[in-house]
């Protein structure tokens, strides 16, 4: 899976990072903590993926789950 594509977040805009996780306009908190679960779990019952590269995709996971939290707060505070 690693293979597929980059796992350095900073080489994503916020724009990839919400269709990665599959998130639309309007996206709440909770909507990325889902979306980010449910492909975290697709991703550990594969079992053609290597423990490794589980393991890198699921901090690249955490990442991307963060930076897309701290957008959605600053948004709150622009409304």
């Amino acid at each position: 899976m690693t293979d597929f594509f980059e796992l350095d977040i900073n080489k994503y805009t916020l724009a990839e990072l919400k269709n990665m996780l599959n998130l639309h306009e309007g996206f709440t908190l909770e909507d990325v903590v889902q979306k980010e679960d449910a492909l975290r779990e697709r991703l550990l019952a594969d079992s053609n993926i290597t423990h490794n590269k589980k393991n890198d995709v699921v901090n690249f996971l955490e990442n991307v789950k963060q930076k897309l939290y701290v957008y959605s707060c600053d948004l709150l505070k622009i409304f």
